[in-house]
């Protein structure tokens, strides 16, 4: 290569360089609103499932509940099992 496409190889990168430094702010403000918005999502995905995870014990802690009691009654009720 010569130094003339030496030069513009620079230019070019110096060209480049100066867009992108331009372009930096902008580009963190788009991150950090993807980021902002992920966040968001995951929140309320985390709260879903909290919720329903809370649900799902409160039903099952009351069907163990039911179950004994069930149980408790018969014994007492039929002690011998005749």
């Amino acid at each position: 290569m010569d130094r003339f496409e030496y030069k513009r190889i620079d230019e070019a990168l110096e060209l480049l360089n100066a867009a992108a430094c331009d372009n930096k702010a902008e580009l963190q403000a788009v991150i950090a609103n993807r980021h902002a918005d992920l966040s968001s999502v995951v929140s309320a995905f985390t709260n879903e499932i909290k919720n329903r995870a809370i649900e799902k014990f409160v039903a099952g802690k009351q069907k163990v509940v039911d179950v004994a009691t069930d149980v408790n009654n018969c014994v007492h009720n039929n002690p011998w099992g005749i």
